[in-house]
Order: C-alpha cells, then sequence, then structure tokens
C-alpha cells in the first residue's frame, strides 16, 4: 500500500482524505440516515473525483516534463513514458475505489431513510 500511495505522489493526499471524510460521512449516514448527511456525502464523492483527476493530470504532466527534459538511452524515453503513465494512474484507482464505497453505503442509507419515511 505505501508503494501505491508512493507512486502517486502528493495528489494522493487529497484524495485519501476527502475519501475517508466521504466515507465517514456515509458510513454515519448508514446508522443515523438523513438527507443532509446524504448530500453531504455525495458532494464528498464528487469532490474525490476531481480530486483524482487532477492528481491524475497532474501526474501525467510530471511525467511528460521528466521525459522531455532529461536525456535517456535510445529505449528510455518509452520505459519512462511507460512507467510514469502506469505510475499516474494511481490517484485514479484510489479515488474511484473511494467513490465506489461511499455510494454503496449511501444506498444503504437511502434505503434506511426511505424505511424511516411515513
Amino acid at each position: 500500500m505505501m508503494m501505491f500511495f508512493e507512486m502517486g505522489g502528493y495528489s494522493m493526499f487529497s484524495v485519501l482524505l476527502c475519501g475517508l471524510a466521504g466515507l465517514l460521512v456515509a458510513l454515519y449516514a448508514t446508522s443515523r440516515p438523513s438527507e443532509p448527511r446524504i448530500v453531504l456525502a455525495e458532494r464528498l464523492a464528487k469532490a474525490d473525483v476531481f480530486f483524482a483527476l487532477a492528481g491524475y493530470a497532474s501526474n501525467v504532466a510530471a511525467t511528460f516534463h521528466y521525459v522531455t527534459t532529461h536525456d535517456h538511452g535510445p529505449d528510455g524515453y518509452a520505459m519512462i513514458l511507460i512507467t510514469g503513465l502506469y505510475e499516474s494512474t494511481a490517484p485514479v484507482i484510489m479515488g474511484f475505489t473511494f467513490v465506489a464505497l461511499i455510494h454503496t453505503a449511501l444506498a444503504i442509507a437511502a434505503f434506511r431513510l426511505a424505511k424511516q419515511a411515513p
């Protein structure tokens, strides 16, 4: 997990913090469902998607910058580019995993909220 976090770089912190906040709110909403809690968790999930995409974009930009400003052997460019691009996907993988977990908990919260309605 540490290697995965290291691959994503600094953008992983915002994805992790926003994802954990959204997941905690969503899990709390499963035990005490209310419309404001559900909306807050949905908004945090949406913010997590944008943090993940911003992290991906910044990592891809860093990869392209490194490839164009450093000298590599004849096969070095492709190797560095492929490695950088696959490492760049770490924020997206973590962010979308959080979004899936948040929405799973929100489905339970919405079901319980609907059962409470008269």
